[in-house]
């Protein structure tokens, strides 16, 4: 707990991460990473490696856009920096550990953003008094250019973009299940939309669903971590054992199942094969 705090004192961040609650998520994630490094270690290999065949996918490799890349455990910072003219890794913020990471590499920017689109509206219209949640409206990553994109990575962010907003709009905004789920599923569509407006090839990873077993291993509980959100078959599929026994309760842990789809860039879809 000491840790958490010292890195939630001294991290650098924008003042709507912090008022939001995003700050405080991320390196809650961390703390759990270091609890379970074994658990979570074929998740992050499996992450790495399909990133890795995606990158072999990329005809060009002029800018790489990696979004979600928090404290970089399942990102592949030194194979991107050597195929890609340059990389930006895009969060609410960047641990220390990324920070020092990326300062290995002269063509590795990190930039803020707001990836679920809706925290300046929760900011000056939720907590000021409005009585609806906002429609999600994702601004350009500063400094990138969407034509200069050939690798956009979305790594085990999606399911969780609404995770913080929905409990910031609790805060203030009572909603019945059907707008909670309404709000969340925008919020994941509105990324979506913002991959597909890239030219180059897209990867994204994320959980599909999260369950709850008990000791003997049986499912006692699931849920649809993307709030009915269709998506493509995916390419590769595996499971996450995100919170062994002991980290929620004693009786029992959760995993996530995780789904990979990779998409080529859009002047290779549709192409017949020589």
């Amino acid at each position: 707990m000491i840790l958490e705090a010292l890195e939630y004192a001294t991290i650098p961040a924008p003042p709507w991460a912090r008022r939001t609650g995003h700050l405080r998520e991320l390196i809650a994630v961390e703390g759990r990473y270091r609890r379970h490094k074994a658990a979570w270690r074929p998740h992050l290999d499996n992450t790495k490696s399909t990133i890795m065949a995606a990158i072999t996918r990329c005809k060009r490799r002029r800018t790489a856009l990696v979004l979600g890349s928090g404290a970089l455990y399942d990102i592949p910072l030194a194979p991107l920096a050597a195929h890609f003219d340059r990389v930006v890794l895009v969060d609410a913020a960047h641990p220390w550990r990324a920070r020092a990471a990326a300062l290995r590499f002269r063509n590795v920017a990190h930039v803020h953003a707001d990836l679920s689109g809706v925290c300046d509206a929760l900011l000056l219209g939720v907590a000021g008094g409005a009585d609806t949640p906002p429609d999600p409206r994702i601004s350009a990553i500063p400094n990138v250019a969407p034509d200069q994109v050939d690798l956009v990575v979305s790594a085990n962010l999606m399911s969780q973009l609404p995770l913080v907003p929905s409990a910031f709009v609790a805060r203030f905004l009572p909603l019945d299940a059907a707008a909670e789920t309404r709000f969340a599923r925008a919020i994941l569509q509105a990324h979506l939309d913002f991959m597909h407006g890239f030219t180059g090839v897209t990867c994204l990873i994320t959980d599909q669903t999260r369950e709850t077993i008990d000791r003997d291993g049986e499912t006692v509980h699931a849920k649809d971590a993307l709030f009915g959100l269709d998506l493509p078959d995916p390419d590769r599929e595996w499971i996450w054992d995100i919170a062994p026994l002991g980290e929620i309760s004693r009786a029992e842990a959760v995993r996530n199942r995780v789904l990979a789809i990779t998409t080529p860039a859009k002047d290779q879809q549709n192409t017949p094969s020589p």
